[in-house]
Parts: structure tokens; sequence; C-alpha cells
């Protein structure tokens, strides 16, 4: 039986994606609770889906567009509790949010698309 050491270390080492033109797309997108759209629009890394860790932001595609109050009281009441209450799946943002960005850079006519984390 291999130990804890022979496993693969794969995850402690990867380093999560980052991207600057996707934050400036999510920031550009319509606030996900409000609707809102324009100066005031952050770019929020959802964390309670996993993909981070111990003082590691998740990768950036893990973003969704909050207004600044929106995001001040999702650190105030913490993230399950600010999308239950505002009856929103942040996957389901985070999916949808992947899919416009993609589809603005490149037609989904062109190649196939998965939206299985959409299911």
């Amino acid at each position: 039986m291999k130990s804890a050491d022979d496993l693969p270390q794969r995850f402690d080492r990867a380093k999560p994606w980052r991207s600057e033109a996707y934050l400036e797309f999510v920031r550009s997108r319509p606030c996900a609770v409000t609707g809102f759209e324009g100066e005031g629009v952050v770019a929020h890394h959802v964390r309670c889906l996993g993909g981070g860790g111990m003082g590691l932001k998740p990768p950036d595609w893990m973003c969704v567009p909050l207004t600044d109050g929106q995001h001040r009281e999702l650190h105030q009441h913490g993230e399950r509790t600010f999308w239950s209450r505002h009856g929103l799946d942040p996957m389901h943002v985070i999916c949808m949010t992947l899919l416009v960005y993609h589809a603005q850079r490149r037609p989904l006519s062109s190649r196939p698309l998965s939206l299985s984390c959409c299911r």
C-alpha cells in the first residue's frame, strides 16, 4: 500500500488559473444579484465551492460579478447564507459567466461546448 508521501502532489503544486482579462470581463457584467451594471461591480472569488485553500484564493474562473454593497454583505454574513438569502446558485452564475465570456471570444458554432457544470 502506498503512503501519503507516495501520492502525486499535483494539487499542492498546481497554480490556480489567473487572468486579468477574465476579471475585467466579470467586472463588466451586471451584478448577479441586483442586475446593476457599471462602476462599482467587483469580481468576487467564490470560496464555498472549493478550489481555494487555507489562505489561497480560488482560480479566477470561479468569479461572479457583485456590486460593492453585495460583496460587503456576502463577507459580512458568509457565502452560504448570502447565496441562500438571494436564492442563487453560485455555480450556475459561474457557468453562465464563463459561457458568455467564451461565446464572445469565439462563436459557439465554431467548436463543441460542454455544459456539464450547469447540469
